[in-house]
């Protein structure tokens, strides 16, 4: 059985697709990039910038590193290329894929990660991550970035079982995912996405010895998740959290309070209307308005 995810966004799009198919081993060579080529000193399809002589294809392991590489010259692909078997990017270097490149890793022939990243991928243009034998992605240190028009790429499982949420391995880089997801209307590719992005902030929320700031900001990105996937008393769960934390300033007290009446009206409406009566009835409170709108309406 074939499974297909991918995800789609205006013309500029970001697709990141993984797909689970039977691994069939091939004889793959090792390409690295040397780039510098006179006019094409950066330019992906030009054959003079590979150790080989020769642009990497399907069965070609390409290989970015510190040691082979000419730097400044770092490769940029602003069209089509051939697919290629596997990346790596080793130690300080950079792969961009710019607005009209694509670049299709195809793993079927190489029973390894479709990226392992230690560098910088850039990519503003489209790029699919398919067949991989591992998963999709591996950063050690490095870190994916796409163009703020686009959404981020898809955590799915592979053929082992295992996952991506590895990469995301830094709260700043959590949170940028979340802002971005925020942005897409198409419920059947974000809920895949908050899914697994739940999964990796739920492993933030037991730290020890935060501050009351960080902590809030933890509770409600999970909150979020929570919400998005539709797991509606989990997400109550959290603000309950924050809503019991003391040292917690009044302003996030108050916005935990309001979204979880908002978040109750999907489960109880009763509970639900109670809340924001209350909320209506303080007029301490920055949302009373709208909750008593909100009540006049019920």
């Amino acid at each position: 059985m074939k499974q297909l995810v991918s995800l789609f966004t205006h013309p500029s799009t970001v697709v990141i697709t993984f797909t689970f198919l039977l691994i069939v081993t091939f004889a793959n060579c090792q390409t690295h990039w040397v780039g510098g080529t006179p006019g094409s000193e950066s330019d992906w399809n030009t054959s003079g910038n590979w150790s080989t002589g020769s642009v990497p294809g399907l069965h070609d392991q390409v290989i970015i590193a510190s040691p082979d590489s000419n730097l400044p010259y770092i490769p940029i692909i602003d069209e089509v290329v051939e697919p290629i078997a596997h990346l790596s990017l080793l130690g300080n270097v950079e792969l961009k894929v710019d607005h009209g490149g694509k670049l299709i890793i195809n793993g079927s022939s190489d029973f390894n990660y479709g990226v392992f990243n230690q560098g910088r991928l850039t990519v503003f243009g489209e790029l699919q991550i398919l067949d991989t034998g591992k998963a999709a992605c591996r950063c050690e240190g490095g870190r994916i970035d796409f163009g703020k028009e686009h959404i981020v790429y898809s955590y799915i499982s592979n053929t082992e079982g295992q996952d991506n949420c590895n990469l995301l391995n830094d709260f700043s880089e959590l949170l940028a995912r979340v802002k971005d997801l925020e942005q897409v209307t198409d419920t059947g590719i974000a809920n895949a996405e908050w899914n697994l992005v739940r999964k990796a902030l739920a492993e933030y929320l037991d730290i020890q010895d935060e501050t009351a700031e960080n902590y809030a900001d933890r509770m409600y990105q999970y909150a979020n998740a929570c919400y998005y996937t539709e797991d509606y008393s989990a997400a109550i769960e959290a603000y309950d959290a924050i809503l019991q934390r003391l040292d917690v300033e009044k302003t996030v007290l108050y916005s935990a309070q309001f979204d979880k009446a908002m978040i109750m009206n999907q489960i109880d409406k009763n509970d639900s209307l109670i809340l924001f009566t209350s909320i209506a009835n303080n007029y301490d409170h920055p949302y009373h308005r709208d909750a008593k709108s909100i009540v006049e309406r019920f």
